[in-house]
């Protein structure tokens, strides 16, 4: 099979699938591919279409798209830190505030706001703490 990339590469397709095979004859079971033959692919990815680079060296579409997807911070899978507020300090007096708002980030950059007048507060506290 001849090919011809979208311009020169300084890895060809015939090379790659050749260290491929002999990756694959030497393996162990379980091995994760090794990094340097994903830079090789991705060197590949700049010249030949994705079609044929995955066919040639016999890769799943799957394995390449999740290894060219960007890697998920931490900060996004991680539960927000928890703060205990007593009811008693979130009561205040009835003439200084009407409403009280409280304010939830969510871990995908947006946010939940609750609005209640002060004298439910305690009420609706106690209701969404029999929720969980």
């Amino acid at each position: 099979m001849n090919i011809q990339p979208h311009s020169t590469p300084t890895v060809t397709l015939e090379d790659v699938q050749q260290e491929f095979q002999v990756w694959r004859a030497r393996r162990k079971p379980a091995e994760p591919m090794p990094e340097t033959l994903w830079q090789q692919v991705f060197q590949l990815l700049e010249h030949y279409p994705r079609a044929t680079v995955l066919r040639t060296l016999k890769l799943k579409s799957e394995r390449l798209t999740k290894k060219l997807a960007p890697p998920v911070s931490p900060s996004m899978n991680a539960a927000p830190p928890f703060m205990a507020i007593p009811l008693e300090t979130l009561i205040a007096p009835a003439s200084s505030v009407e409403t009280c708002s409280i304010t939830w980030p969510l871990a995908n950059g947006k946010s939940v706001t609750l609005q209640c007048p002060v004298t439910q507060l305690a009420s609706l506290m106690r209701a969404l703490l029999e929720l969980t």
